[in-house]
């Protein structure tokens, strides 16, 4: 929920919020009314986005997506019988999440025996079998190469895993899942490879050593799934864990994110529209909930509850919130170093991770909003990052700043008093990338293209109060510059700027422009 409140700076401000993750935990609904704070989306600006038909940018993503669906239901706990080869019914992830920490036993991921298949049974039934070196996997699909070669996508992941999470190649070069691709489920209850016990899922659920997905309506999503429950099979495996529900499933949803083409796989991948991912539908997601005061603060993200998941929206904020952690520079080693943590479930998971990163949190609430207030295609975490930097009155002569072309927001380092005037002229030429040819912009911005209801490659400028920032970030919605304006900010705090860009698309921008800032006497 986007219900922003004032809150101190330094560890007290990390105090507040970490007891408001440990009373959040375990039952909030995430779906009640949320307060409106936002202001209208900028692409809902009167002035039309357009582009020209040799343009080597993007069209903003605002045409309508596929209907989303989640990728996996979280059970909640209850009794079950005895699963084929074991004694005692292993726990699904739902019991495990909501297992009081410090009493989880997992050692039936590693301990339980492989299945046992009866061949025979399964071919009567109309079952095939494809096997890779780490995945054999039985489906009644006909044969088509996008069916085929999952086992293929599953082996090229798994060396991807095992180098993120510090697996060495000898326990991982012999790991084998066993996963089940459904049409028809009676198929494989007749052949014995659907358990009584299954708790009921709508898409796809990993247990032990294997995992049961039902046939998606895209190629892309059936790889998707796969690689999500393979993800929860490679750490429970291997880490023994999976940490709690915004991390399982954000590292799922991140691993299941990928691009596969000329038998190449790219996991962790930030798609550069929806026609790489149908079916996806995770930015259209938060960018509804955003759009319907829905939208969700970081700390409100770590305190999803083990029921959430239910809900396709949370699968949205659980791999939003991994993107962003795993592609920032500041906050990707913390966030990384978590792998050796995962065996914690409960609210105490979040709390540390929080605050090893204490110094860093206002201005990574300031960065969250950025991201789920401009979420795009391609949206560059890195470009968006803030180098807050000590800023100073404005001097009687004026002050100088130069902005690169290539970066998002931009301390000008120059501090500006609430209802003074001041004059900001800017001149510069600079690319907005090479293909198919060179696009030169100035300030003022190329009136060919539009984003966001502005010219693109325009100069914008927004004041932030640095060191109390506002509850609702300034530079969600920025003030047009161009080549020379006048503003009167109605706060005090630090002028920032930065040019108009797509947000995935900073980084083929060159050059820089130069501001002068001046008071208006």
């Amino acid at each position: 929920m986007l219900a922003i409140i004032h809150r101190p700076s330094g560890s007290r401000w990390l105090a507040a919020l970490v007891l408001s993750a440990a009373l959040g935990c375990g039952g909030a609904n995430t779906a009640a009314p949320q307060q409106s704070l936002q202001p209208p989306r900028a692409d809902d600006n009167s002035v039309a986005q357009s582009a020209s038909p040799t343009s080597r940018k993007k069209v903003s993503p605002t045409e309508p997506e596929e209907k989303l669906t989640p990728t996996r239901v979280t059970p909640s706990p209850a009794p079950s019988p005895a699963p084929r080869g074991a004694s005692d019914s292993p726990p699904n992830l739902g019991d495990l999440l909501q297992t009081p920490p410090g009493q989880e036993d997992l050692n039936f991921y590693t301990a339980a025996p492989p299945p046992t298949i009866d061949e025979e049974r399964v071919k009567a039934s109309g079952i095939r079998k494809l096997r890779g070196q780490h995945l054999t996997l039985y489906t009644d699909l006909p044969a088509a190469p996008d069916v085929d070669e999952l086992p293929q996508v599953f082996d090229l992941a798994v060396p991807q895993w095992a180098e993120y999470f510090h697996v060495a190649p000898s326990k991982s070069d012999d790991w084998m899942i066993w996963g089940y691709l459904i049409v028809d489920k009676e198929k494989f209850r007749t052949a014995g490879l659907y358990p009584d016990d299954l708790p009921e899922f709508s898409h796809g659920f990993q247990r032990a050593h294997e995992f049961w997905l039902f046939e998606q309506p895209s190629a892309y999503y059936r790889r998707h799934l796969m690689l999500h429950e393979g993800t929860h099979a490679a750490m429970y495996h291997w880490l023994a864990g999976a940490g709690p529900p915004w991390y399982c499933e954000g590292m799922a949803e991140l691993f299941g994110t990928h691009r596969w083409a000329d038998g190449k796989l790219t996991t962790r991948y930030m798609p550069q529209s929806k026609d790489e991912v149908p079916q996806w539908g995770r930015i259209k997601l938060i960018r509804d909930a955003y759009d319907a005061n829905r939208a969700l603060l970081i700390h409100d993200v770590l305190k999803l509850p083990p029921d959430a998941h239910r809900l396709s929206e949370a699968y949205a904020w659980s791999w939003a919130a991994a993107y962003f952690f795993d592609t920032h520079p500041r906050y990707q080693q913390a966030f990384r170093n978590l792998t050796s943590d995962v065996k914690t479930n409960s609210v105490e998971f979040s709390t540390r991770f929080l605050t090893a990163l204490k110094d860093d949190v206002p201005t990574m609430q300031t960065e969250w909003q950025l991201l789920i207030g401009n979420c795009e295609y391609g949206y560059d975490v890195a470009a968006n990052a803030l180098e807050v930097k000590p800023a100073a009155a404005l001097p009687a002569t004026g002050a100088q700043a130069t902005i690169s072309a290539a970066h998002a927001w931009q301390s000008s380092g120059v501090l500006l008093e609430a209802g003074k005037t001041y004059r900001i002229m800017a001149a510069g030429r600079y690319e907005l990338g090479t293909s198919p040819k060179t696009w030169w912009c100035e300030p003022g911005g190329v009136t060919v293209r539009y984003h966001r209801g502005l010219p693109l490659g325009m100069l914008v400028g927004a004041v932030r109060n640095d060191a109390e920032p506002e509850a609702l970030t300034p530079l969600i919605k920025p003030q047009p510059l161009g080549l020379s304006r006048e503003i009167t900010p109605n706060r005090s705090g630090t002028l920032w700027l930065k040019i108009n860009e797509f947000e995935g698309e900073w980084a083929d921008n060159v050059g820089s422009l130069t501001v002068e800032i001046q008071e208006v006497k």
